[in-house]
């Protein structure tokens, strides 16, 4: 799959191509670099305040049927107390769901700002809530709580693919609906192309290191050199680039997990198409899948329930399709904002 990947590179640089061109419109600037992506879009979030993000929340996760949003919105009440927000001494550095088999599950968020990321992240850490209390409220046996970690990752990301829908539907500007277009295809981005960028360095690391063929800093940064010239549009002109693989977290604080976010991908990206083709359906099989645990391998479960396998060509084209689609409809958004 990683190999595969870099054929695929030209859908990741078609959308960065058109942000670059759009960049170019708004700034003025003749030379663009990865850098500049954070010029100013022509809209602002707004900060929300709890309950506003709880209502937005609710309403996007709506279409995953009644018992999954009423298990969210007990989550998020605080009168429930199964939500925690706040950092402080001798507490976890992470965002976490918190619980066991048969008792109400709970969340901790060591912030919530108002902010855009923070919307996200309690929707996603959310639904990993969520998936542990449909899986203590409906299976058995606790020790089927335990899956394949890209599985619990996909269905936390599919909420974030949701939330996504969802802005850009209550966006009543061109600029915002641009925004949050442009926030999904940042969000497939990153998991997909990014994803599949660290999974092949980290396995060069490991091969090479094996081999004898690294053995220094200067050999790390040619490998990391080598895999992102294949995919970033501005890699080979900002040479100060090639020792940023020292700010990816996950090779030295969990090694080989990041491939798991292109698989997780891959699948949530199948359950959005299928969500959007069967909106009555797809709730009650979703249900289903989540709430029965972990007692088979994820293939034959996604077949059980879904009916569809881990068919790594279909769920790739499948994922591709949708960042082509949503390529257009931003190009078309920025076509109106001229």
């Amino acid at each position: 799959m990683l190999q595969q990947m870099t054929s695929h590179a030209d859908v990741l640089k078609a959308y960065k191509q058109l942000l670059m061109e759009q960049i170019q419109r708004t700034t003025g600037l003749s030379q663009i670099h990865s850098w500049d992506a954070a010029s100013p879009s022509g809209y602002t979030w707004q900060p929300q305040s709890y309950a506003q993000t709880r209502q937005l929340i609710l309403k996007a996760l709506a279409p995953l049927g009644t018992e999954y949003e009423q298990n969210f919105a007990n989550l998020l009440d605080p009168a429930n107390g199964r939500l925690e927000i706040g950092d402080g001494p001798n507490r976890v550095t992470e965002f976490t769901s918190v619980g066991y088999s048969h008792v109400p599950i709970g969340l901790y968020m060591k912030n919530y700002d108002g902010g855009f990321k923070s919307t996200l992240v309690l929707a996603h850490e959310g639904g990993h809530a969520i998936h542990e209390q449909l899986m203590s409220d409906h299976a058995a046996i606790p020790s089927y709580s335990l899956g394949p970690n890209f599985l619990f990752e996909a269905y936390a990301m599919f909420n974030e693919l949701l939330m996504y829908d969802e802005l850009q539907k209550q966006a009543t500007t061109t600029p915002g609906k641009a925004y949050f277009t442009k926030q999904f295809l940042d969000k497939l981005s990153l998991e997909v192309f990014t994803s599949a960028q660290e999974g092949a360095f980290e396995q060069g690391l490991y091969d090479g290191v094996s081999r004898g063929k690294i053995n220094t800093r200067q050999d790390i940064d040619s490998l990391y050199a080598g895999i992102m010239n294949q995919y970033d549009i501005y890699f080979a002109n900002e040479p100060q680039r090639r020792s940023e693989w020292i700010n990816k977290r996950l090779v030295f604080d969990d090694p080989l997990y990041n491939v798991n976010y292109l698989y997780a991908i891959l699948v949530s990206c199948k359950l959005y198409n299928m969500q959007h083709a069967d909106p009555k359906g797809f709730a009650i099989k979703y249900t289903a899948l989540l709430s029965n645990g972990f007692d088979a391998p994820a293939e034959d479960l996604l077949k059980k329930y879904m009916g569809f396998g881990l068919d790594n060509d279909a769920l790739l084209n499948g994922t591709l399709q949708i960042m082509k689609d949503k390529t257009e409809v931003l190009k078309g958004l920025y076509g109106q904002m001229k």
